[in-house]
């Protein structure tokens, strides 16, 4: 169906369009999220799906604009100048410790695919890192050359960081950092999903199995789905990629997966440290009124 689109598929499955109204006829308007890899190479036809059979609204990318996205040789997914890709200010928010959304840059247009830029690794993920206590004294005095860098140069630093953190403290433990510490950049994903004019929606980042991964499960749990539905939903990225596609080589050998039993373990962390995925989510600041309203548009 699509040709350049990797990883892509209603997240859970078709649970949500299984509880939605038998009002809706057309069983695509049943499904509000998708989820995805990067749609950088999406072609004219796999556009035309989603915005016509689909009836995508906006797309939401977890990918560093300046970094994984526009400097990184990518086709763009709706304009070749970028003039309708929205870009949150999460840095900022973070400061201000602002619940409304704030910009960098802001589309344009409304009458398009909306693609909106989440970046999960800004400054704020770096400041949190430091002060955590689980980085050494080499750790520590990398991060602060990494900080001076990221202020002067840009946030491609704190990617390229973040990438060896996920390689030598292993995948539950960098998942547990992104919960940990991009907290603002998951409120935000929430927030635009919480807006029924920003829905039906996609989100993604480079595979769509690491911070797009977290995001779905975190959707899943907090509408009340059972840890099995959960990590079943995670581990199907094995079965669209496998461990040689071309969109894992700059991850390493033991990165490439989805396992069942990092997800679990993760689920069962924010389960301890934070007493429930809905109270987490309070935690960062999206209130149980905002999370039953997102329960409403995606499941009623």
């Amino acid at each position: 169906m699509y040709t350049a689109m990797h990883n892509f598929r209603p997240i859970g499955g078709l649970l949500f369009s299984e509880i939605r109204s038998e009002n809706v006829e057309n069983k695509a308007e049943k499904i509000r999220v998708y989820r995805s890899g990067r749609l950088d190479n999406a072609t004219q036809g796999d556009l035309d799906l989603l915005s016509k059979t689909l009836g995508i609204k906006s797309v939401i990318d977890f990918r560093s604009f300046n970094h994984e996205y526009q400097n990184n040789g990518a086709l763009k997914l709706l304009d070749g100048n970028n003039q309708d890709v929205g870009v949150l200010d999460i840095y900022k928010m973070e400061k201000t410790l602002s619940t409304i959304l704030m910009w960098t840059k802001q589309s344009k247009r409304r009458d398009v695919i909306q693609h909106v830029m989440v970046n999960f690794f800004e400054k704020q993920f770096v400041e949190k890192l430091f002060y955590s206590g689980t980085l050494n004294i080499f750790q520590q005095m990398k991060i602060l050359v990494l900080w001076f860098f990221t202020n002067f140069v840009g946030t491609a630093g704190v990617w390229k960081y973040a990438s060896y953190l996920m390689q030598t403290k292993g995948m539950l433990s960098f998942y547990k950092m992104i919960v940990d510490f991009c907290g603002v950049s998951i409120r935000s994903t929430f927030q635009l999903l919480n807006n029924k004019e920003n829905l039906p929606a996609i989100v993604c980042c480079h595979a769509g199995k690491d911070r797009t991964g977290i995001i779905s499960a975190l959707l899943l749990a907090m509408c009340g789905f059972d840890q099995k539905i959960i990590v079943d939903d995670y581990n199907l990225t094995e079965t669209a990629f496998g461990s040689d596609h071309k969109e894992l080589t700059r991850y390493a050998d033991n990165m490439k997966g989805a396992p069942r039993h990092v997800m679990t373990q993760l689920l069962n962390y924010v389960d301890e440290k934070y007493g429930s995925v809905p109270q987490y989510l309070v935690s960062i600041r999206f209130s149980m009124q905002e999370q039953e309203n997102l329960k409403q548009l995606l499941l009623c």
